[in-house]
């Protein structure tokens, strides 16, 4: 029986490789197209790792527009490799789990922030993609920046940037896998695709600014250091934040 849902499983996921593949290469030409108007400028290229053995890129998240831009910061490795390159993503349930997304699908590990058994399922989902050596990306801030409903923020040393409180999911997998964190900050996806609504304003401008590849050493059992590699996190975020001030 297993063998049978085996079989079914990979056909299920050749079909999907064979339409979405072509569609995501188009996609890709789009993406292009948006960096030649600079309607998304990327600074920091060479600081991508060429060819990573494995990775976890780690954003802010003030809208839905930068989960689907960040997906193309390998998209010339993917032409190589595309079973490699194209990141996983792990966008929240709610806001994801829809019939137009059924094609790629199978590169999303939802994350169902309401439900404390299923995400530890999606936990699990996550370290095996970084331990097969994938890219994942994570959003450890939980949400969107502007849906925070608290007055509780973690800021920049200039005070002109601030985050929602990170949660410890981007600590544990790097500790566990022994993944290094690529640190990127996001401007202006927010006035791109403010909250409320479906289609971006493209020729809205969008910053990508890749700052520095930072490697976590600690046990993701000892609460202590977990603590400390999230607010190493946070704080290397706010950094890279501030200086896109100058």
């Amino acid at each position: 029986m297993k063998k049978v849902e085996k079989i079914k499983k990979i056909k299920r996921e050749l079909l999907i490789w064979t339409i979405a593949f072509p569609l995501y290469l188009v996609s890709i030409v789009f993406f292009f197209g948006l960096r030649l108007f600079n309607c998304v400028v990327i600074h920091g290229w060479k600081n991508i790792p060429f060819w990573p053995k494995r990775l976890i890129i780690v954003s802010n998240h003030p809208s839905l527009w930068e989960p689907v831009l960040l997906n193309y910061l390998y998209c010339a490795q993917t032409l190589i490799w595309p079973f490699k390159f194209v990141p996983y993503s792990t966008p929240d349930l709610n806001n994801y789990n829809k019939w137009y997304w059924d094609l790629i699908k199978g590169r999303f590990i939802f994350v169902p922030r309401q439900r404390p058994a299923m995400r530890k399922y999606a936990f699990r989902r996550m370290r095996e993609v970084l331990e097969k050596g994938k890219i994942l990306i994570l959003f450890p801030e939980g949400g969107r920046t502007g849906t925070n409903g608290t007055n509780n923020w973690l800021y920049s040393a200039s005070s002109k940037n601030r985050l929602r409180p990170l949660t410890n999911g981007a600590t544990k997998l790097a500790f566990q896998t022994d993944s290094p964190i690529l640190i990127v900050w996001v401007k202006g996806s927010d006035k791109a695709l403010p909250i409320g609504r479906f289609w971006p304003k493209f020729w809205k401008r969008t910053d990508i600014f890749v700052g520095s590849t930072i490697n976590l050493v600690g046990n993701y059992k000892n609460t202590k250091d977990v603590k400390e590699g999230t607010k190493q996190i946070a704080e290397t975020l706010l950094a890279l934040a501030d200086e896109t001030e100058k």
